[in-house]
């Protein structure tokens, strides 16, 4: 029950993430919530859903693998599911594309689904 009161008070002031909340936010929050929560009790809440919040903050990365200028099928795959990945942690993926004039390829891997690539090219790749 007392995590439903929560939810409700934070969907009523705009509070999305729990990232949101500080010690301003948790004041408006004791006052909305009225004689529900006592301060200790809505900082061990918010603690606990703390927990449940994303602890990667980096980009998914896709190492893509070619040959003979066309990009492995299987690279295509890795990213579709970064992406899926990258959208629930809220990121972005990243793909590295290693070799030799290769930087063609890059717009079939932004095409695919990839936000950056980071192109490493060298004639000794």
């Amino acid at each position: 029950e007392d995590f439903k009161i929560l939810a409700h008070t934070l969907k009523k002031l705009g509070i999305s993430k729990i990232s949101q909340i500080d010690e301003y936010t948790k004041g408006k929050i004791l006052d909305e919530a009225g004689e529900h929560f006592h301060k200790r009790a809505l900082e061990d809440m918010i603690n606990g859903l703390q927990l449940t919040e994303p602890s990667y903050k980096g980009e998914v990365w896709v190492t893509a693998e070619h040959s003979n200028g066309a990009i492995h099928p299987a690279t295509f795959e890795l990213i579709g599911k970064s992406r899926e990945l990258a959208d629930s942690l809220e990121t972005k993926v990243g793909v590295c594309l290693v070799g030799y004039k290769v930087e063609p390829m890059a717009k079939e891997l932004i095409a695919a689904g990839a936000d950056k690539i980071y192109i490493i090219d060298d004639k000794r790749l």
